[in-house]
This record gives C-alpha cells, structure tokens and sequence, in this order.
C-alpha cells in the first residue's frame, strides 16, 4: 500500500533526526572497566540501539555535512535525489555499511565467540560475520556490505570494510551516498556498562575529495527485547520504488 514506502521513508528520516544533534562521541567513563570474554576481550554482545533525538538533516547537512564531494560526484547526488526508488532502503534490501549503523532506527545483535563478530540487524534481516583471526580480505570477492575483516585495538573492535558491489549506496534519504571504491574503518568501543561508541571513518576515491570521519554511539536495549521480523515488502502495493523515472516498469 502507498502508505508503506512513506513509513519507511518516515522512519529513516527519524533516524537521521535523532543522529543530527545526539552526543557526538560517549567517551568512555575513567572507572569502567568492560566484562570480557575468556580470549581477554571486551564483552560486546548485546541489543544495541542508535541513540536518537531532533531534527532530520538533509543531504549535506547534520553528519553528512563531513562529507566533500568531487564535483562530478555531487551532481550524481543531486541527481539520484529524482530517482528514489534506486535506495536499497526503500527497496527493503539492505542499509549496507556504514548506513546499518547510521540509517534505519532499527536495533541490532552483536554475537562474539573469539573467532567472530556477527552483527544482526533488524531491518532487513541482514547480518555480517566479521572474522577477527587476521586473515586477509579475498580476491574478486563483492557485496552489497562488502567483505569485513576486524582485529582488535586494546579494547576496540576495528572493522575494516572493501569489497563493495558495483552501484551507490544511499546514506540518507537525500541521497548522500558512496559507490563501490570505498574503503570503510569502523571502530567499536564500550564507553560504559550501556554505552557503545561508534566510530567510521571512510574513503571514496571516485566520490569523495577527503575522508568522511563521522561518530555516533549506541544504547544497550533491555533483556527483554529482541529482533523481530521487520516486514517491508509484504503487501506492498505501492509501484513507486519499483519503477523507473516517468513510471515504466523495470
């Protein structure tokens, strides 16, 4: 039904919202000390939820105002902004990374056994398993998240992200994006008992002039809360998001 893409759109301009004036950064506190696991580090699992609150940025604009453009680049964004139905959001596809962390107000799992990091989102029901044995990203491997390979920096989880599939991924609904040559750092750190700080930093050589820094942090979710079943196609009526620019069919 028509009303089913706009909740979509609605929820994620929410998100975005909420991101624009939260607490850039929650250092961590001088007396916390994180609960590890047997191989020494910290204890990461959990739900986690993006904190949230205020006004949505437009594209540009909030924590994408980091974001400088090569001026070819930033005409394919505004352009991009005609054609909403190319957002693998609205498409119910994926946020991909780093949009999981940034863009649906949805939760996600963290599950860690000293081998791997696996991150389930909500929205959906993507997952990542992120490999912390130090083996190299693979050759001639792509994917709409790419390929992540994360080590360990004291007490910081850092995922390193290539390896993306060929097209744009949209970081919000006024199409900031990035494409296929970005190389992504995220960083992860308990700054409290329910706290999770999140870092990334980015490069796209053929979209952006400069690394995009960009900093938020997450809210650990009850025990009693899980992830639910996210249904975003089912029932939907609504053409909008399947269909090129002037209505014909793909």
């Amino acid at each position: 039904m028509k009303a089913s893409i706009h909740l979509v759109r609605f929820v994620c301009l929410a998100a975005l919202a909420a991101f624009a004036i939260a607490p850039l950064f929650a250092q961590a506190k001088a007396d916390f000390t994180p609960t590890r696991l047997k191989d020494g580090h910290p204890d990461l699992q959990g739900l986690w939820k993006l904190a949230a609150s205020g006004p949505p940025p437009r594209a540009g604009t909030g924590i994408f105002a980091g974001m400088h453009y090569l001026p070819d680049a930033l005409a394919e964004r505004d352009a991009l902004a005609k054609r909403p139905h190319e957002d693998f959001v609205v498409q119910c596809v994926t946020a991909s990374v780093p949009g999981a962390a940034l863009y649906p107000p949805y939760p996600s799992l963290i599950v860690q056994d000293g081998k791997f990091v696996v991150i389930m989102y909500e929205f959906a029901h993507d997952v990542r398993i992120v490999p912390t044995d130090g083996a190299p990203h693979p050759k001639g491997a792509v994917g709409l998240n790419g390929d992540s390979r994360g080590h360990w920096e004291g007490d910081t989880l850092v995922v390193d992200v290539t390896n993306f599939s060929p097209g744009r991924r949209w970081l919000n609904m006024g199409a900031d994006y990035l494409d296929e040559n970005s190389h992504v750092v995220e960083r992860y750190t308990l700054s409290g008992p329910d706290t999770l700080a999140y870092e990334v930093m980015v490069e796209d050589p053929t979209v952006l002039s400069g690394p995009w820094n960009a900093r938020a942090h997450f809210n650990r979710q009850p025990k009693t809360d899980q992830i639910l079943e996210g249904a975003c196609r089912e029932g939907e009526r609504d053409l909008d998001h399947y269909v090129t620019e002037g209505g014909k069919s793909k």
